[in-house]
């Protein structure tokens, strides 16, 4: 852990500048003790007012990590269901605009439901990628001449005129 364990007292490597930790703990996300992310569960669930520019009423929770400590987590997006005892993920990630919440709770794991109606940065909201239908679902009804011949080129099977297309599963 360190370069010499027989120095003594805090900040010994202030004193002798020559011995120095090997590695620099990440002050960002301490509680985590190195994870990328920790579970825990809500102790407090609540509403608290930004810092001076800003307004509005941040949703934010005191959880108890898996680790035993107690840390104030953001919860992002609009709306959110946790309540007591609801089971969360809890990642590194300060909120700049709220006093002492420096963690976030990950939306769509365990209690924390993902975010609903969002289209856009669905990878931040825990959102599954929508099934979009195509504007147009083709051979479905065949008009023209070039819409026969790729039908026959897709299915090997010609259709005349006032033939209509055999609905297949797939298709």
């Amino acid at each position: 852990m360190f370069a010499d364990r027989n120095l003594h007292g805090r900040l010994f490597y202030k004193r002798r500048p020559k011995m120095i930790p090997n590695w620099k703990f990440n002050t960002r996300s301490k509680w985590l003790e190195g994870a990328g992310n920790r579970k825990g569960v809500c102790t407090k669930v609540f509403v608290q007012s930004p810092r001076k520019p800003n307004s509005g009423l941040r949703k934010v929770a005191f959880v108890r990590l898996s680790n035993g400590r107690v840390v104030k987590a953001y919860i992002p997006g609009i709306g959110h269901n946790l309540q007591v005892h609801s089971v969360v993920m809890v990642r590194g990630g300060k909120r700049a605009d709220v006093p002492g919440c420096s963690y976030t709770c990950m939306r769509g794991l365990y209690d924390l439901l993902p975010v609903k109606n969002r289209k856009s940065s669905r990878s931040k909201y825990g959102v599954k990628r929508p099934n979009y239908e195509s504007n147009r679902s083709r051979f479905k009804q065949i008009y023209t001449d070039v819409d026969r011949r790729l039908h026959f080129y897709r299915t090997g099977e010609e259709l005349g005129p006032e033939d209509d297309v055999k609905k297949e599963p797939g298709i």
